[in-house]
C-alpha cells in the first residue's frame, strides 16, 4: 500500500518542468491551515512521430510508456521510461506491424506486461527493468486479441483474450509471458464485450462484460476453474464498467450509470456496488491503493481538453493541468507515483 503525500513531484527533461505546485492558504478562525495543490504539467514525448498508447508503472514506481505506428514508414514503435526519481528517456522496443494496437498493461516490482492485438491475434510485450527494454513475447494462438492483463506477483500474471461467439479465454503465466497456460473458457452473455479485467490474487479474478442493456460481472475464486455470474442490481442498469482494480475483496472502477460516469466501489468482490464521485466521460482510473487513485481523460465530449483528478474513498478532486494539448488516454500507478499519457505527452504526479 502506498503512502499518501501532498508534496508535488517534479519531473523534467532539460529545462521543462513536468509538475509544479501552488500553495493555497486558508484561514479558519484564529488557526491557519496549509494545503498543497498539485499542478500537473505535461512534457512532450521523445518520439513525436509515433503516438503513445499505454503507460504502466511498476510497484517500485518506474513508469513505462509505449506506442505503435499505424504506418510502415519510419519507426514502428516507441518506448520511454521514467525512473522513480524522475526524468524520461528512450528505451528499446520491438518492431511492430502496422496493425498492432496496445490496449492494456500490468506490472510487478521489476517488470510489466503489455497486451493488445494485431491482424493475426494476440500481442504481448514484456518490459524488463534490469535491461530497461521492451521485447515481444509468446502470443497464444487462436485468439482475436487481448482484452486485459493483470499481474499479482513477480512474473505472474493472468490475461483474458477473446475467441469467438462471446467466449473469453482465461490464461496465466508464471514467467512474464514467455509461456502461457489456458485455464478455462468463459462463455459470456450474448453480445457482451469484455470491458474490464483484474485479479486480486492468483485465485481471485473478475471479468466484466458490458452490453447495451447492462453490465455483467463474472468472478472466479479458484484460479479460473469455475466462474460465477454476479447478477444483482445495480450493474444490470449500467451501460459500461471500466478501469477495474481489486485488492482482496475491495474493488474500485469507473461506470457509466446512464445518468453519467461515476467512481463505483464494491467491498464483497462484486456482489453489491455503491456509487462514488462523478468523473468526466472517456476517463481512465489507476490506483496506488484501493482508496488512493488517479482518474484522467477528456474534460468534455466536445473540446477534447485533458482532465485529471485524484480520487480517494469519497472525493474526486480535479487538479490544475498545463501543457497537455490533447486528452489523456492512459494512466497507471506504482505505490507512490502515477504516470499519465496523451498521444504525444507524458506526465507524472503523486496520487
Amino acid at each position: 500500500m502506498s503512502r499518501v503525500s501532498n508534496s508535488p513531484l517534479v519531473a523534467a527533461r532539460g529545462g521543462l518542468a513536468a509538475v509544479a505546485s501552488a500553495l493555497v492558504l486558508a484561514a479558519c478562525g484564529s488557526a491557519t491551515s496549509t494545503a498543497v495543490v498539485q499542478r500537473v504539467g505535461g512534457v512532450p514525448s521523445i518520439s513525436l512521430s509515433v503516438p503513445l498508447s499505454v503507460v504502466a508503472c511498476t510497484t517500485t514506481n518506474t513508469c513505462v510508456a509505449v506506442g505503435t505506428s499505424v504506418t510502415s514508414v519510419g519507426p514502428t514503435s516507441v518506448g520511454e521510461v521514467r525512473a522513480p526519481t524522475g526524468g524520461w528517456k528512450v528505451i528499446a522496443t520491438p518492431s511492430a506491424d502496422p496493425s498492432a494496437t496496445l490496449t492494456s498493461s500490468s506490472c510487478w516490482n521489476s517488470g510489466c506486461l503489455f497486451g493488445g492485438l494485431t491482424s493475426t491475434g494476440d500481442l504481448f510485450w514484456h518490459y524488463d527493468e534490469s535491461s530497461q527494454s521492451v521485447s515481444a513475447v509468446t502470443t497464444p494462438p487462436h485468439s482475436l486479441g487481448v482484452k486485459g492483463v493483470s499481474c499479482y506477483a513477480s512474473l505472474s500474471c493472468a490475461a483474458v483474450d477473446t475467441l469467438h461467439n462471446d467466449v473469453a479465454r482465461f490464461l496465466t503465466t508464471t514467467d512474464g509471458g514467455v509461456t502461457w497456460t489456458p485455464q478455462s473458457h468463459l462463455v459470456m452473455n450474448a453480445g457482451a464485450q469484455v470491458s474490464a479485467f483484474t485479479c486480486a490474487s492468483e485465485l481471485s479474478c473478475m471479468v466484466v462484460g458490458s452490453l447495451q442493456h447492462g453490465v455483467v460481472v463474472y468472478v472466479t475464486n479458484d484460479g479460473g476453474t469455475t466462474w460465477v455470474t454476479r447478477t444483482t442490481d445495480p450493474t444490470s442498469t449500467w451501460s459500461q464498467l471500466t478501469s477495474l482494480d481489486c485488492q482482496r475483496t475491495d474493488c474500485v472502477a469507473l461506470a457509466d450509470l446512464r445518468s453519467g460516469w461515476h467512481v463505483v466501489r464494491t467491498h464483497n468482490f462484486g456482489t453489491s456496488w455503491r456509487r462514488g464521485g462523478a468523473v468526466q466521460a472517456l476517463s481512465y482510473l489507476a490506483c496506488s491503493s484501493i482508496n488512493t487513485c488517479v482518474a484522467a481523460g477528456q474534460k468534455d465530449q466536445t473540446s477534447g481538453a485533458a482532465w485529471i483528478a485524484t480520487v480517494d474513498s469519497s472525493n474526486v478532486a480535479p487538479l490544475p493541468l498545463n501543457y497537455v494539448p490533447s486528452r489523456i488516454i492512459s494512466v497507471s500507478c506504482g505505490k507512490k507515483i502515477c504516470a499519465a499519457i496523451a498521444n504525444t505527452t507524458v506526465m507524472a504526479l503523486r496520487p
